[in-house]
């Protein structure tokens, strides 16, 4: 006779842990007389258990096998895990995209996760070390920690991670006084309709715009400085000071006078691009092939001996400013890992900063990645970096500095990287005059050149105002923060951004200096000089220091001699 038993399960998907068993519920499951080997009675037609031999699997059980009692079921292990430590969220007006850091081995339909009380976070994409999803008009701020709950079958974790509101305005070629079309880089995230922008409180009509750029239109001019820019994108509003509109009707003031850079090079958008074996700011001076470069082995710095001239530097720390531009977090960064790798004629020497042996702030700071490579090579490159295009001579050091994951107080505060090198001893200028240390400043603080005077050689920097700021160009103040009678230190500011880059190198140059500035006439003194072309900043220093502090947006001013300098020492 034909069973006509009506055997059913209540499921027949399970989700376990490991290899717990696994209780199989159900009507007119019999009593267990003849079941298969891994299958064992609990309550006689309602509850049997069953082992499973794998984390996961599919197969078919039987409750009679003298009956055919026969039922195919499905189990997974939830193993997941949720590491808030090494978890984040980045929100870019008003949309947030969290993710989490852990084990995550079941498929995105069984995950929900939720950010803070009850924000939804959807989309979820699962990878098997991380989870990621999307928060949707949501303000996040710093001011409370981000409660992040992950549940799965088997499991409800709790967290509390980073957020990095990254909304920004990082740069603009052509904001100037004509008004006119304008585009604006920044991080605008995913694009909405219903962009607004305003410069100065003049509307800029929006007529493009993407996940980094926006082009509008200022029908009317623009006063020249500092500019207030609003960019107000899906309800959620950005404003930000740290650009300024440039006097259209200026001249190039950097290329100096006829013949532009003294001949030797080409004035490109207001600088000098030297011609091959000539550097400086006006490419007056000679490139120097014969030098020799010891990069440090315990931290990312490097001697550049040249006869029996040296110059040193170092990196001092990575500091947090906030709005007031004080510094509440800082960095020293010592401890480093070194090694060497060759390419052809490219030299390249990487620096890995230790952080859990760092002497401030080190636990806040686990996750963060400092990274520094040196690059030497002994043919002309051409490299582009922050959305231009710089050539290194021969023999010329390339520095990249990177910052990566910094766990920032406040979404008002930025980074500046703090270089240092000596300034000891006695220093005498080609007129055999003693040297005191001095600036040529004006009203702003940035500068693009530095020159320095050490041991009879001749230190010259260029500064470039760049830097990358998460993959976008962006803008860069450089500072001389302190001078001491030992140490000189400068700074280079960058905005807030998870990952930063500033990219500067060192050059060995034939310096001439003629004796008619003496007030006699004298033969032609040669000095070492060594040139540092910075796409950030980058610190040379030593007791004579002479900053050339270019104001970027204005007519040649007078400048003032602040000489003897009164910095006070550094805490």
């Amino acid at each position: 006779m034909p069973n006509t038993l009506d055997v059913s399960l209540n499921q027949t998907l399970y989700f376990v842990r490991d290899f717990d068993p696994i209780q199989i519920s159900g009507t007119n499951l019999g009593y267990g007389l003849d079941t298969s080997d891994n299958l064992t009675m609990i309550i006689p037609n309602t509850l049997f258990e069953f082992t499973p031999s794998n984390q996961s699997g599919t197969t078919t059980i039987s409750f009679s096998k003298s009956k055919g009692y026969n039922k195919q079921i499905t189990w997974m292990t939830d193993a997941t895990f949720f590491d808030d430590y090494y978890s984040y969220g980045e929100f870019v007006f008003g949309i947030g995209i969290l993710t989490l850091s852990g084990d995550f081995n079941l498929p995105e339909s069984y995950y929900n996760v939720t950010f803070g009380a009850n924000s939804p976070c959807v989309d979820i994409v699962i990878t098997s070390s991380y989870l990621e999803c999307k928060v949707l008009n949501h303000t996040a701020t710093w001011s409370s920690p981000a409660l992040v709950t992950v549940n799965s079958p088997l499991k409800s974790l709790l967290g509390v991670i980073n957020l990095y509101v990254t909304s920004s305005v990082d740069s603009s070629p052509d904001l100037t006084t004509n008004g006119g079309d304008i585009n604006l880089f920044g991080n605008y995230g995913v694009p909405k309709p219903g962009v607004k922008v305003s410069i100065n409180q003049s509307p800029c009509t929006v007529k493009g715009y993407n996940g980094t750029w926006i082009l509008c239109n200022v029908n009317g001019k623009l006063d020249p400085g500092p500019c207030r820019i609003n960019v107000t994108i899906n309800g959620f509003k950005y404003s930000t000071n740290k650009l300024r509109v440039v006097n259209a009707t200026d001249p190039p003031n950097l290329c100096g006078s006829l013949p532009y850079c003294s001949g030797n090079g080409s004035c490109i958008n207001g600088a000098c691009e030297c011609f091959t074996g000539y550097a400086g700011d006006l490419c007056n001076d000679l490139l120097q092939s014969n030098i020799t470069i010891q990069p440090n082995p315990t931290s990312p710095g490097s001697t550049i001996l040249s006869n029996s001239s040296s110059f040193n530097f170092n990196i001092a720390s990575i500091q947090e400013l906030d709005a007031s531009r004080t510094v509440i977090n800082e960095l020293v960064t010592s401890g480093w890992q070194f090694n060497t790798s060759i390419n052809g004629s490219l030299t390249t020497y990487r620096y890995e900063l230790n952080v859990n042996i760092t002497t401030a702030n080190a636990s806040r700071n686990d996750s963060l990645l400092v990274v520094v490579l040196l690059e030497s090579s002994t043919e002309e490159r051409t490299v582009p970096f922050a959305g231009q295009t710089y050539k290194y001579p021969p023999n010329s050091l390339k520095m990249t500095i990177e910052v990566l994951g910094w766990a920032y107080a406040s979404t008002l505060n930025t980074l500046r990287v703090v270089m240092m090198t000596d300034s000891s001893g006695v220093q005498i200028d080609h007129c055999g005059q003693t040297q005191q240390a001095g600036y040529i400043t004006d009203n702003d603080s940035d500068f693009r050149y530095l020159k320095v005077v050490k041991d009879g050689v001749v230190f010259f920097g260029r500064f470039l105002p760049f830097a990358m700021a998460d993959g976008r160009p962006s803008s860069s103040l450089n500072e001389v923060i302190n001078v001491t009678s030992t140490l000189s230190f400068i700074g280079l500011n960058l905005p807030q951004c998870r990952r930063c880059i500033i990219d500067p190198d060192f050059s060995v140059l034939i310096d001439s200096q003629k004796g008619g500035s003496c007030g006699v006439q004298t033969e032609k003194v040669w000095l070492i000089a060594t040139i540092a072309s910075i796409g950030g900043a980058v610190l040379i220093a030593a007791v004579v220091i002479i900053v050339l502090l270019v104001k970027r947006n204005k007519k040649n001013k007078e400048m003032k001699v602040a000489m003897s300098s009164k910095l006070q020492e550094m805490n």
